[in-house]
């Protein structure tokens, strides 16, 4: 069973991840804008926790990590439609990870 630092620590992620990610979905906002920067740092600081938390494999975490790095970057460059793709990409490896546990 996971233990319930890592699933709180995953909840925050995902919640700010989310948030993110819909926050750029804004009719008003165009793709070049990008996303700023304070958006991107509270990713990068919810990821914190889960990387102290993390039951799992190191494997999972690095590819984890290197996913999230790839979908800020792309949120940073305005590229919105890759950053979402990433974003599902996330989650769903959040999820194969839990079941193999």
């Amino acid at each position: 069973m996971v233990r319930k630092s890592f699933s709180e620590a995953q909840y925050k992620f995902l919640q700010t991840l989310i948030g993110m990610s819909g926050g750029t979905r804004l009719i008003d906002r165009e793709d070049w804008m990008g996303t700023p920067a304070w958006e991107r740092e509270r990713c990068v600081e919810a990821m914190g926790p889960m990387r102290t938390h993390w039951p799992f494999g190191v494997e999972d975490l690095t590819r984890l990590e290197d996913m999230l790095t790839r979908c800020l970057r792309h949120y940073e460059d305005g590229q919105l439609d890759a950053g979402d793709y990433l974003v599902r990409d996330i989650e769903e490896l959040l999820y194969l990870v839990r079941q193999k546990r």
